[in-house]
């Protein structure tokens, strides 16, 4: 088998954002989606060939800072604080995320995955979402857990218990999956948001085409590439990759072929001559400044 062209880095980032607060709660790995949908609606275009995708906004959350809620700017972010947390947009992005402060109230979810599933899909999608942008809603549980670090350590109590769930949207365009696009909210019992994060740019057209003309060749056997790559590697697809949520700089977006190495438990990119690219996030050391 022909030897892979050495990688070549591309200043390019792909790691969806979740705030820290959440994430340090989420244990496990994503549950089954609840179901897939496909649209064959052509993606509604922008002046520029800009495929649009969806911007949050305050005025479009259920999230509520709380009482004593006060509007400020910093760190380049525009946000509403208040006494349960605070809800952010990056100024430079447009990207969203909130989240409950420490102190916040605990409001919490006793439904099932799907019902969790369907409310967040239905929320994204009366708050604007594009439906044929739509292809899937994974699942994480949320657990929590209260006491001391004491107890826990010596009495076994305050263990993470079951609090809720969080679930995100995946994102295709004409069947071309967008991977860093991120937008997933956990939920309460009442349908208020507890906490989210939001980050679906507009697309380039000439992406999405470059997408699916690469498809195109694969699925007719017309990408010599394919037997090029190294071994061992699982079925792949072709995906979109756009600079994430937390690389505040203009935006830019690859066509890859993508396939899972389960040797390093982490998928692996190909451009069309089969030459493997590391994304910036990859490198070590890569950070926001890096990005160019």
């Amino acid at each position: 088998m022909a030897a892979v062209s050495p990688m070549k880095p591309v200043h390019l980032a792909s790691v969806a954002f979740i705030s820290i607060t959440t994430l340090s709660a989420c244990t496990g790995v994503p549950e089954p989606a609840g179901g897939t949908e496909r649209s064959s609606a052509r993606s509604s275009l922008l002046p520029g060939a800009l495929v649009a995708g969806y911007k949050h906004a305050p005025e479009r959350s259920r999230f509520a800072p709380g009482a004593g809620t006060r509007s400020y700017v910093e760190n380049g972010f525009a946000k509403q604080g208040g006494d349960f947390g605070v809800l952010a947009v990056d100024l430079t992005n447009g990207g969203v995320f909130a989240s409950r402060s420490s102190t916040g109230a605990r409001l919490g979810y006793v439904g099932s995955a799907d019902q969790h599933n369907a409310s967040v899909r239905d929320y994204f999608v009366g708050a604007g979402m594009p439906v044929e942008q739509i292809v899937g809603v994974r699942i994480r549980t949320v657990h929590e857990a209260s006491g001391t670090t004491e107890d826990a350590f010596k009495n076994g109590v305050g263990q993470p218990k079951k609090f809720g769930y969080l679930s995100a949207i995946e994102r295709a365009i004409d069947g071309v999956a967008i991977a860093e696009s991120v937008a997933w909210a956990q939920l309460d019992d009442a349908g208020r948001v507890v906490a989210e994060t939001i980050y679906w740019p507009d697309i380039p057209r000439a992406r999405v085409d470059e997408a699916l003309t690469f498809a195109a060749a694969i699925g007719k056997g017309a990408w010599p590439s394919l037997s090029t790559l190294p071994p061992g590697l699982s079925a792949g697809r072709v995906v979109i990759h756009h600079t994430p949520f937390t690389q505040r700089v203009p935006l830019d977006a690859i066509v890859t072929y993508d396939a899972h190495d389960p040797a390093a438990k982490s998928a692996r990119h190909f451009d069309r001559q089969g030459a493997e690219l590391r994304l910036n996030h990859e490198r070590a050391g890569a950070g926001p400044e890096s990005a160019k």
